[in-house]
């Protein structure tokens, strides 16, 4: 199904869309819309072998190659529909984000959390979940946990990391450490302060001209914070951005309801 922006994006470029009927043939189609055996055709990095082989074999006189550096800058400029899809996507999971402190709560399981943030990310707008990682305690050491029956404890750290895909066809990513209401680890504020002044560094960084990578390599440079000396707060510290904007750190309370 044609996603709603192709038939704008068309009228103001000179891209003809060809479509074909399922369970058709459609590497013929290609061959007849190229109207020749001969030339440079260009594919997507993750086109699965069968589509290549396929096209190989329907336009065996075409040489093959990467789409790439045709096609990234011009998706590295985003179009003013583009820019603001983003900021939904941003929006609806900041949205899902900013309820965190009713779900995670001591004695409720990794697993039951996720399901509530899934259905959360449903109702702000996403119609795909497509991960929510739930790592409690030592499981958030562990990347791309899978939630389960680990019962969320007093103090605990807590990764979130969520992500879904907006009708747009754009999608959020978001990850954020919380700590749960109680005594916090040893040494744990020293070490997210560590993290946040990373992150403030890399986000001040950040200006039309420059480089990823020069973004990227803020962050380290960062200066190390004193460490921390006061009594732990209840307050959770919650850090993250979303792939789809930038955004500075925030603090969050993730603790039961009073």
């Amino acid at each position: 199904m044609a996603l709603a922006w192709e038939p704008r994006l068309t009228s103001k470029t000179r891209v003809t869309l060809a479509d074909y009927p399922d369970g058709g043939d459609p590497y013929p189609l290609v061959r007849d819309v190229l109207s020749t055996d001969e030339g440079i055709t260009g594919v997507a990095d993750q086109m699965w072998a069968a589509h290549v082989l396929a096209l190989q074999q329907a336009l065996p006189r075409q040489r093959w190659c990467p789409a790439t550096p045709v096609l990234a800058p011009v998706r590295a400029r985003k179009s003013p529909a583009e820019v603001a899809a983003l900021a939904e996507a941003g929006q609806a999971i900041d949205a899902v984000h900013q309820k965190m402190g009713r779900w995670l709560r001591p004695g409720r399981t990794e697993a039951e959390v996720a399901v509530d943030i899934a259905a959360a990310m449903r109702a702000t707008g996403h119609t795909r979940v497509d991960f929510v990682i739930v790592a409690s305690g030592p499981n958030a050491a562990t990347p791309h946990h899978q939630p389960g029956r680990r019962r969320i404890e007093p103090g605990d750290p807590v990764v979130v990391d969520l992500g879904g895909t907006m009708p747009s066809g754009y999608c959020s990513d978001c990850t954020r450490t919380y700590l749960v209401k109680g005594p916090a680890p040893t040494r744990f504020l020293d070490y997210y302060q560590v993290l946040q002044s990373a992150q403030r560094a890399a986000v001040a960084a950040v200006a039309p001209g420059v480089s990823a990578q020069s973004v990227d390599a803020a962050a380290p440079a960062a200066p190390s914070p004193t460490p921390a000396t006061a009594t732990p707060s209840p307050t959770a510290p919650a850090t993250g951005s979303a792939s789809t904007r930038t955004r500075r750190p925030t603090s969050s309370q993730a603790a039961p309801p009073s």
